[in-house]
């Protein structure tokens, strides 16, 4: 059984890009994870080891280049991760309208002090 299955990397709303290796390429396409599913199975593996065979650039092959291994870049969705991240957060205003301000220490509450609105003065946009 696979690692990781196109299922899987379907369900996790991840992007799968393959990458020419020959260094006059570098040709880069995104995979249709769906289409690859429909093709080899839902159950068949989605790392490198399980796809590295079944593609070819097609740009190297009709320039007549050597074949060089391709090489896959999986990006995952960030946006989903912060979309979860974010979903039961709620902005709390305790202590009234103010701006934090760090005075030379790591944020976290040590050296974080309160800087009350009216200690800024006027406030301009500089164009």
């Amino acid at each position: 059984m696979p690692q990781k299955t196109l299922a899987d990397t379907l369900t996790a709303r991840e992007t799968i890009y393959v990458n020419c290796g020959h260094p006059m390429c570098c040709k880069s396409t995104k995979l249709d994870i769906q289409a690859l599913i429909d093709r080899l199975g839902r159950d068949h593996g989605s790392m490198h080891d399980d796809l590295v065979g079944l593609f070819v650039c097609s740009n190297c092959k009709a320039a007549g280049r050597d074949r060089r291994q391709v090489f896959f870049t999986c990006i995952p969705d960030y946006e989903g991760q912060q979309r979860a991240r974010n979903r039961d957060w709620k902005p709390t205003f305790e202590g009234g309208v103010g701006v934090d301000c760090l005075v030379g220490r790591r944020p976290g509450g040590v050296g974080v002090r309160r800087l009350d609105t009216t200690e800024l003065g006027e406030i301009r946009v500089i164009p």
